[in-house]
């Protein structure tokens, strides 16, 4: 008898996963994940937009230069001003290159992100 409620719980398993198989289309299940995936991006794309913009980068160049000499003082093993301003450069070119991709992120959809 427990041969044949087995062989019974086997054709059942079977049967009821060929029929959820059908219910559900993975071709569906992917395109709604990927759906998701690229509506989650763009949001998060979106909010990063929002928060740094270039007009904001530019507004804080003071505080940027003033950092990085600050930043170079502590680095650098001499008092040496011309030290220095060789390590603070790179910090400021930097600073100004991140100021050039925001403007142009901000000009360009980046993937479909277009700003509310």
């Amino acid at each position: 008898m427990a041969g044949l409620w087995q062989r019974f719980m086997l054709i059942f398993k079977s049967k009821a996963s060929r029929a959820l198989d059908r219910a559900e289309n993975p071709t569906e299940t992917l395109d709604y994940s990927y759906e998701q995936m690229i509506e989650q991006l763009q949001n998060v794309k979106r909010g990063v937009a929002d928060v740094v913009t270039a007009k904001k980068l530019l507004g804080w160049w003071r505080y940027a230069i003033l950092f990085a000499v600050v930043l170079a003082a502590v680095v650098t093993p001499s008092i040496d001003p011309v030290t220095q301003l060789v390590v603070a450069t790179p910090i400021l070119i930097l600073y100004f290159v991140g100021i050039g991709l925001a403007k142009l992120v901000e000009g360009n959809s980046f993937l479909g992100a277009r700003r509310a």
